[in-house]
């Protein structure tokens, strides 16, 4: 078999995996060089998240309250962007999305969850925002003193495909 042979049979399996006659169509006229770009293309453009904060404070507070915290995530850029795998390193630590007033279920550490909150996905168009609530609750492992708490998810956005939030507050009795 030649090179340009080989070539196209490689672009039709990509295009079989990918399951996109568009993708198919634009690397067969780019030759292959930009594939990156074509799949960007592919999907509608490519995701960015834009994060309000990533460190928040959530003050002193006793063993018995509760304290919640909200910041604001945007895509900011030209394609869908899909936030999976939400959840928190300690059991105490709660987090939840707000989309278009909908919320999604406090998720938690993973040990801790259902399969259905563990392979929960959304997706926010361009332009669009939603809310990351980030939830304490100290008297579900109670500790004195200071307390630091992280959220993670995963995004699409190739500049922040993992994020992490920190959480610090100080506990009372």
């Amino acid at each position: 078999m030649n090179h340009k042979a080989l070539w196209i049979v490689g672009v039709v399996v990509v295009a079989a995996l990918i399951g996109g006659g568009l993708l198919f169509s634009q690397l067969s006229r780019s030759n292959g060089n930009s594939a990156q770009a074509s799949n960007a293309q592919a999907t509608g453009g490519t995701p960015s998240l834009q994060i309000e904060a990533t460190d928040l404070d959530l003050g002193t507070l006793s063993v018995s309250e509760e304290r919640a915290k909200e910041i604001k995530l945007t895509n900011s850029g030209t394609g869908p962007l899909q936030i999976s795998k939400v959840n928190t390193s300690c059991m105490c630590t709660f987090a939840q999305l707000v989309i278009d007033g909908k919320e999604s279920p406090e998720f938690n550490m993973t040990m801790h969850m259902s399969a259905q909150e563990i392979n929960w996905v959304s997706t926010l168009q361009p332009k669009q925002s939603a809310t990351l609530r980030a939830i304490y609750r100290p008297k579900l492992m109670p500790v004195k003193g200071r307390v630091d708490r992280e959220i993670q998810f995963n995004t699409n956005d190739p500049t922040h495909p993992q994020v992490k939030v920190y959480l610090k507050a100080i506990v009372q009795n």
